[in-house]
């Protein structure tokens, strides 16, 4: 019993401490962005615009959107994510399957982040993609 009290202590005079010397705890997480896709089609190139974040919650959507825009058999496919604010291991497999190649090539990643090509170095999935920026 004499030890559950002092450890009980221990924690809230930390508490104390950490908050009187302005440690604050961590802000509560931010709201994701919502997911926005435009498509735009010029002299056979397809370029799919996406602004948001791309996380298991989106994935669905853009999966669909990306299976209708592959439908309309564009000569070359181009992905822009100069909006996109996060992408996960998901969303990086769904980006790396859209890319697969269809005649005459590969389709195009432009614009992507730091955080983007890094999920898709860490999964190995960056192999299948080519990047522009």
């Amino acid at each position: 019993m004499a030890w559950s009290r002092s450890a009980h202590r221990l924690v809230h005079v930390d508490r104390d401490r950490r908050h009187r010397h302005g440690d604050l705890p961590p802000p509560r997480a931010t709201r994701a962005r919502p997911l926005s896709v435009r498509q735009q089609l010029e002299g056979g190139t397809a370029t799919v615009f996406i602004a948001g974040d791309l996380d298991l919650t989106t994935t669905p959507a853009l999966a669909r959107y990306l299976d209708q825009v592959r439908a309309r058999q564009p000569r070359r496919l181009v992905i822009d994510l100069t909006q996109v604010t996060f992408v996960d291991v998901a969303a990086a497999r769904l980006l790396a399957g859209a890319t697969r190649p269809q005649p005459p090539g590969p389709a195009v990643l432009r614009g992507a982040g730091p955080e983007a090509r890094r999920i898709l170095a860490l999964t190995g999935l960056d192999a299948l993609c080519e990047f522009v920026d």
